[in-house]
């Protein structure tokens, strides 16, 4: 699923193209994490982030704000 695809549409389909967006952004971040071999823990030490906010991304029960991914990628 591509960023593009979200078009307006019905409540529903929006919940759950969100959705959708939401556990793809939350597979990417296990995988780096994985990738990277370090722990919640580790990684909110080093970033502007608590490790519970963290848990939540990577879990996808929440979305980082736009800037807390900026941040991210750029460091």
């Amino acid at each position: 699923m591509s960023w593009a695809s979200l078009r307006p549409g019905s409540a529903r389909e929006t919940g759950e193209r969100l959705a959708e967006v939401r556990e793809e952004l939350a597979g990417r971040l296990r995988l780096l994490r994985d990738l990277t071999g370090r722990s919640l823990r580790e990684l909110a030490r080093d970033g502007l982030v608590s490790s519970s906010s963290l848990s939540r991304y990577f879990s996808g029960q929440a979305v980082p704000p736009c800037a807390t991914l900026s941040h991210r990628v750029r460091s």
